[in-house]
Formats: structure tokens, C-alpha cells, sequence
């Protein structure tokens, strides 16, 4: 100890001369290291999985299929899947619409139309009646898996059909109602949105997005859900960047189109609401989320929103002068701009919609939830 006594002072002054310049980095704290080392084995993880990325979507849609199948054998038809089969039981498409139109059922005709070709082709059994529900919940799957790998890898892709599935997307997989389909057209169409405002493919995502939002009202009008989110994060948009994307407009409205052709089945069912066993009000918004989300979603919630303020509060931030200038709208030249640029002036720079996560708010996220 004496020693080390007489040596430790003359350490510390030949460590101040040969610092004198550069400042000594404080020292770590001790989780630093472990954080980092989980931080290590995570991202080895997800390296792994987007290796095998495709095999692990794949997995994970044939043992969503086989708990299917065994769900559908041992469930019985139930009150309104009964509507769906009789339904789908008539002989031509004018019988259908005639039994539509005097209220027969609520829903518009895409789902029984499927039902019935799926009957003709393989038969009449509750399997064949529940295809069309868990296709689309698959198709959904995928979709959700490819909205999120844009943004934080594999993953979180991967994760999140599996947690989708927790909530009323799996009850509806197996269950002869028009949700399923709902489901995957309602996904369809955000992905599609997501395509279009980052410049991916427009030729195609703009018409597949005018395509899910026609498709899904023909399914259930419930798809009019959609549009409000998606039209107000358009909004946002085109008041940062200072232009109007005019081919996503119009991608929103054909995809609308269809609700002309429906008006006469929608004034047919408006007679029923009077007497309907769930009328609207502002309460049964909390009784939905109450009825089709399972207990453990409320944690989930719960960790999600300490995620965001955590992130928020201690995540590092980019700042106006780190970003760079706003890019042109995915509409090129045919955007209008609603008001000049003043010269010498930078337009309001933002953050990209698409960007990935960096590293330490992953870190952070990924802790806050666990």
C-alpha cells in the first residue's frame, strides 16, 4: 500500500502532461457495459433473422394456417356466420343484391361473392366458409411485417403480427364475417400509402392504393376508418413541403368511388339502426377497444407509451440545422406549391417519414418494453 502510495501521484501528474490537450473521458457506468453487450447480441439477432427473413415469414404464416384449421374444425357456426353461409348460398349475383337491398344483411356483397366461389370450388364444410377470413388475416399479416421492416427490421416485423394477433385479428380469422378481408384491405391500403409518400413505385402504389380503399368498402364500410389517419398525416405533408400531391388526392378519391354504386344498400340498412343491439355513441368507442383487445394489451399499451416518453425525453434528437432540405413531393412537378420560397431561405426541413430508428432509440424502445 505504501508503494502504491508513493507511485499513484506520480502516475496522475505524467497522466496530466501527456493529457494536456484532450480532456479524459469520464468513466462508464457499469450497466454501460452490459447495456452494450445486450445491445450487441440484439442486433446479432436481428442480423440473423433478416439472413433468413423470408423463411421466418414464411414459418410464421404456416403455423398461423395450421392453428386455423384446428380452431375452425373445433368451432361451431354461430349466429351471424349463418347469415354468411345462406347468403352466400344464392344462385346469382341479382339475388344476392335483391336480398341485400331488402335488408336481409348489413354488409355489401364482396364477401359473399368469395364465400360462395370458395364453396363451389372446395366444397361446403366450416373450413371452406372461413377461407376468405383467414386469407385476409394472413394477407394482413404480411402487410403489417412489411409496414414495420421499413422502419425498424426484421425484428420488430416479425413481432408484430404475432402481437396483432393477440387483439380481435385472431378471433376474426376463423369466423365467416367480412373482417378478415377488412383486415388485409385496410393493411393493403397503408402500406400502399406508405410506398407512395416515400417515392417507392408510385405507378403501382397509387393504384393499389385507389384498389384497397374500393375494395375494402365493398367489403364492409368500416374502411371509411381508414381515411381519416391516413388523409390527415396527408395533410401534414403537403403543408410541411409546401405542396399539394395531387396524384395521392386522386388516389384517395377513385378509391371512393364505390360508395355510389353502395348508397342504395346503405339507405336500405339505415332502417334497422333505430333498433339495432349496439347503437353509436361516444362510449361504445371504449367498449370496442374494451371487447376486442385481451387483458394483456393494456401492458402492452402501457409499455409503449412509457417507450415514446422515454425516447422523447433522453433519445438524441437531430436538429434543424443537422437535417437536410425538405425533398421534392412524390408528385415531381406536378405538386403546386402553396406559397414561394423566399429567396436565400431554406424551405422547413424535416425528418423523412421512412427513416429508421437509430441505434440508441431502438435500445431504448426495446427496453422500455421489456
Amino acid at each position: 500500500l505504501s508503494l502504491t502510495d508513493a507511485i499513484m501521484p506520480a502516475t496522475r501528474s505524467l497522466k496530466v502532461l501527456r493529457t494536456k490537450d484532450a480532456p479524459v473521458p469520464p468513466s462508464e457506468p457499469r450497466w454501460s457495459h452490459a447495456a452494450r453487450r445486450l445491445a450487441a447480441f440484439g442486433d446479432a439477432v436481428d442480423a440473423r433473422l433478416d439472413a433468413l427473413r423470408h423463411v421466418a415469414l414464411a414459418a410464421l404464416l404456416v403455423a398461423f394456417a395450421v392453428l386455423c384449421w384446428g380452431r375452425s374444425l373445433e368451432k361451431p357456426l354461430w349466429n351471424d356466420e349463418w347469415f354468411t353461409l345462406h347468403m352466400s348460398r344464392l344462385p346469382s349475383m341479382a339475388a344476392l343484391m335483391d336480398a341485400l337491398r331488402a335488408g336481409v344483411d348489413s354488409q355489401p356483397p364482396l364477401n359473399y361473392l368469395l364465400t360462395s366461389a370458395a364453396l363451389s370450388t372446395f366444397g361446403e364444410n366450416v373450413l371452406t366458409l372461413r377461407l376468405a377470413s383467414i386469407v385476409g388475416v394472413a394477407l394482413m399479416m404480411v402487410g403489417l411485417y412489411v409496414a414495420v421492416r421499413r422502419r425498424l427490421g426484421t425484428t420488430y416485423a416479425l413481432a408484430a403480427p404475432v402481437l396483432a394477433l393477440l387483439a380481435s385479428p385472431g378471433m376474426y380469422a376463423v369466423e365467416a364475417r367480412p373482417y378478415g378481408l377488412l383486415l388485409a384491405f385496410g393493411m393493403g391500403a397503408f402500406v400502399c400509402w406508405q410506398s407512395a409518400i416515400a417515392g417507392r413505385g408510385r405507378a403501382l402504389s397509387l393504384p393499389g392504393l385507389s384498389a384497397c380503399f374500393a375494395l375494402g368498402l365493398t367489403t364492409h364500410y368500416y374502411m371509411m376508418l381508414m381515411l381519416p389517419p391516413l388523409v390527415a398525416a396527408s395533410v401534414i405533408r403537403d403543408w410541411r413541403a409546401r405542396a399539394i400531391d395531387w396524384p395521392l388526392w386522386i388516389a384517395f378519391a377513385l378509391g371512393l368511388t364505390p360508395l355510389l354504386a353502395l348508397r342504395p344498400l346503405m339507405q336500405a340498412t339505415a332502417g334497422y339502426s333505430s333498433g339495432t343491439w349496439s347503437p353509436a355513441s361516444v362510449w361504445a368507442l371504449y367498449e370496442s377497444y374494451q371487447g376486442n383487445l385481451p387483458p394483456t394489451f393494456g401492458v402492452l399499451v402501457v409499455s409503449a407509451g412509457g417507450a415514446m416518453i422515454a425516447t422523447w425525453l433522453f433519445g438524441p434528437r437531430r436538429t434543424r440545422r443537422d437535417q437536410g432540405p425538405v425533398p421534392r413531393t412524390g408528385g415531381g412537378r406536378r405538386g403546386f406549391r402553396l406559397a414561394p420560397r423566399a429567396a436565400g431561405r431554406e424551405r422547413c426541413p424535416r425528418e423523412p417519414l421512412h427513416r429508421p430508428l437509430d441505434g440508441a432509440r431502438r435500445r431504448l424502445t426495446m427496453g422500455c418494453a421489456a
